[in-house]
């Protein structure tokens, strides 16, 4: 049986990185196990090839998981969507590439109120500093030597920029230019990860040029069936390639790093994990431990679309696409090389919330309604459109994830618990009467002909509660499965070792105790930065 200093399940935000930062000793040879495939395509380096890959089902096939959820009864038992990057890197290649960290109190609270100690605001922003290499140079909040390019966003749509503005007038919360110094209430253009047109994921930026190394193995299409255990110590992995199962071992540990789906779905095919649910499966229970699994939490928006004036400069049809290509590809120019994803915030829902409890995302362009349920029948308006969409930053719903069967192929049951706290619906309801007071403020009223989704016959409580039952979606920030703590839910102590069993540790967005109040990706970086200095910490003891 091959052996390796560590085995890094997973190749995404937190394991990309670890194993880049591990193997820098050359001396310690590091297994990289990916599900996926590579991520040396067109489609995957190109920032606006992403809106391709999520309507082309043969190209989001090649990426993507496939998960949906189960009914949901607080969203009209739809089962929707739960796109993971199946893919070196990760989400990072899918991504829409906005670097945030959110607010300095959500680690404070994990370190302070959580019993995390080590994870508090002030001990990771060297960490996010660490890792970024942000253009404008090195400053209080951000670093300029790191791989993860950092870049301002250049040539986003006039309408974007109005929208700023009108919402500045609406909410009252001010314009600033970095939503990354720690509070991040405010309005603005959001910064991206992508330098020279082209996207900074954890693949480019860490992994790849860590490849060079000899001390470092990257396994694709690599299936993990099950931890290995003997003896209270988790040795190895079991995986399949192809129609070969194979065994590996570690001799100093396993770093589990599969996200807030594939981490829980692991440990619970290992036989970790809540036992009645292991029983109900036939899989031997080696450590009974409850919280596997549990306190799924997410990002929940819901899009308000808004016919506009050719100024918004973007139509969803095929020549638009096929044009930006063109220039793209044979001019180096054109809205292909930055995010779609250009101006937003974060603003309170009430002046006495401690921090900002609703964010904003706008594109100009027309958005899939009335959702993407049906990825191959959700129509896109190919009208001049802008499409606004209010984010639940702090969901008090929780959901879960559990085993549909001890078939480690099976996509496993995926319940985020949307809405079912109806505290989560009234931060929406005042996010979407906000987007259309917005709307017909100045500046952004020069641009806007008329409200096209759900439209401006959908008025009152009773019928916006329906849309967002109907339209809204995940933002694709699933964390907190395996979270981290000290109290009996726990799945990690605050090193990421896993309570019970010695050998290794979880590192990726499952291991959040709560949810961060923005996105995700530079957080679940930092928490691979993290993650491989406690590493190389218990190596060296």
């Amino acid at each position: 049986m091959a052996e390796w200093d560590y085995i890094v399940i997973g190749s995404g935000s937190a394991g990309g990185v670890i194993a880049t930062r591990l193997t820098e000793d050359p001396a310690v040879k590091v297994l990289v196990l990916e599900a996926g495939g590579t991520d040396e395509k067109y489609f995957y380096r190109r920032p606006g090839a992403l809106g391709l890959v999520y309507q082309i089902p043969q190209l989001k096939k090649s990426a993507d998981w496939g998960y949906k959820t189960v009914p949901l009864p607080a969203m009209d038992n739809r089962e929707m969507p739960f796109t993971r990057g199946k893919i070196v890197g990760g989400c990072s290649p899918v991504n829409g590439m906005l670097y945030g960290r959110g607010h300095r109190d959500n680690y404070d609270r994990w370190a302070n109120d959580l019993g995390c100690d080590g994870w508090s605001w002030n001990e990771l922003l060297p960490l996010f500093k660490y890792s970024e290499g942000h253009e404008e140079g090195t400053s209080d909040f951000h670093g300029s030597d790191g791989p993860l390019q950092v870049t301002r966003q250049q040539d986003c749509s006039p309408v974007s920029q109005a929208w700023v503005e009108a919402a500045a007038a609406v909410t009252g919360a001010a314009q600033v230019s970095d939503f990354n110094a720690g509070d991040n209430e405010g309005l603005g253009i959001y910064q991206q990860t992508c330098a020279n047109r082209r996207r900074s994921s954890v693949g480019v930026a860490f992994l790849r040029p860590a490849l060079k190394r000899p001390n470092l193995t990257l396994e694709m299409s690599a299936l993990v069936h099950k931890l290995l255990v003997e003896d209270g110590v988790v040795v190895g992995v079991r995986y399949q390639q192809g129609d070969q199962v194979h065994e590996v071992r570690a001799s100093k540990e396993v770093v589990l790093c599969a996200g807030a789906v594939g981490s829980p779905q692991i440990l619970l095919l290992s036989g970790i994990g809540p036992a009645e649910h292991l029983k109900e499966h036939n899989i031997d229970v080696v450590l009974d431990l409850p919280g596997v699994g549990q306190n799924l939490q997410d990002h929940l928006f819901v899009p308000i679309r808004f016919h506009a004036t050719a100024h918004t400069g973007h139509t969803s049809t095929a020549p638009h696409f096929l044009w930006g290509m063109f220039r793209d590809y044979v001019t180096n120019t054109g809205w292909f090389g930055k995010t779609f994803l250009e101006s937003g915030g974060f603003v309170k829902t009430d002046p006495s919330q401690p921090r900002a409890d609703l964010q904003f995302l706008t594109i100009p362009w027309a958005y899939p309604e009335p959702n993407d349920d049906d990825p191959e029948n959700a129509p896109i308006d190919k009208a001049h459109s802008f499409t606004v969409m209010p984010i639940l930053l702090y969901p008090k719903s929780r959901g879960s994830v559990r085993l549909c069967s001890a078939d480690p192929t099976e996509a496993p049951l995926i319940d985020p618990g949307y809405l079912q706290e109806d505290e989560d619906i009234q931060v929406l309801l005042k996010g979407l009467d906000w987007a259309r007071q917005i709307a017909q403020t100045p500046p952004l009223s020069q641009y806007m002909i008329r409200e096209a989704f759900p439209g401006d016959s959908v008025q009152g409580e009773a019928a916006m509660r329906a849309h967002i039952r109907l339209a809204g979606k995940t933002v694709f920030h699933p964390v907190g499965s395996c979270k981290m703590g000290v109290d009996d839910m726990a799945v990690v102590d605050p090193q990421l070792r896993l309570r019970g069993l010695k050998g290794l540790r979880v590192a990726d967005a499952s291991i959040m105790p709560e949810i961060v109040g923005g996105n995700t990706n530079a957080p679940t970086i930092c928490i691979g930065e993290k993650a491989a200095i406690l590493l190389r910490e218990a190596s060296t003891m």
